[in-house]
């Protein structure tokens, strides 16, 4: 989902300041669709400080991509730290409980400053990818690109507070590397998320059997394996999780 201007990240578009999570439907909506491309990143140590980072793109069908461009992010989790640089501010303080849902109802019991708080997701670095991509894409080939972050740059730049040129990583355990694929229209077609280290596109099955597999087409209807064109596999896992992944029937 693109927030824009007029998503709130919890109430949705339509500002309903009632209810469980008001913005669910949109988030089942948007899940809904199939992106248009397929996204995949990995990251791995150049050096003691700095992270090559690597992302596969590739499109359902071929077109054109002047225009498209891929960003990376890389993020920390549970940064935390004393003084006002690290409070967070609380809108919903003195608030109706049940107004505001479940979620949200503890906070209305804070006060509108909440100190030691802890902080996920943290954006550190931003940066567009060192090479473009090809300025046309064939269907289902998987070009890649990369960029080199240097940990140098993760300092706050904010001058309202008491982090002014702070280098911000604290813990390289927790950190992530976010792929964005970005539209002409600077809106995100897709994106992917892994630990430094790691590859968006591995998972740990262990010992985990497929107990059935289904087939579905690029909108979403269920079709027999055979049946040619792109196709979505999912693997249903004796666990009750599931393995899903893009294949090209001939």
């Amino acid at each position: 989902m693109n927030r824009g201007e007029l998503i709130d990240p919890y109430y949705g578009s339509q500002k309903a300041q009632t209810g469980y999570f008001p913005i669910r439907p949109e988030v089942d909506a948007a899940l809904r669709k199939f992106a248009e491309a397929d996204v995949q990143v990995s990251s791995e140590w150049e050096g003691a400080d700095a992270i090559k980072a690597t992302a596969e793109i590739s499109f359902v069908s071929g077109r054109p991509t002047e225009g498209y461009s891929v960003e990376f992010i890389l993020m920390e989790n549970g940064l935390k730290g004393k003084g006002n640089g690290w409070v967070q501010s609380n809108s919903n303080a003195g608030g109706d409980p049940e107004a505001v849902g479940d979620v949200l109802a503890p906070l209305t019991q804070l006060g509108h400053i909440i100190p030691d708080y802890v902080f996920d997701h943290v954006v550190l670095i931003r940066s567009l990818a060192d090479e473009k991509l090809p300025a046309e894409m064939q269907e289902a080939k998987y070009e890649t690109v990369s960029v080199t972050l240097d940990l140098a740059d993760a300092v706050c730049v904010h001058d309202e507070n008491s982090l002014l040129g702070l280098n911000l990583i604290q813990n390289r355990d927790a950190l992530e590397v976010v792929a964005l694929l970005i539209g002409p229209d600077g809106s995100v077609v897709n994106a992917a998320k892994a630990k430094v280290g790691e590859n968006s596109l591995v998972e740990e099955i262990g010992d985990t059997e497929v107990v059935a597999t289904e087939w579905y087409d690029l909108t979403g209807n269920r079709v027999a394996y055979d049946a040619p064109g792109v196709k979505i596999r999912v693997d249903r896992m004796a666990d009750g999780s599931r393995r899903v992944c893009k294949l090209i029937v001939r």
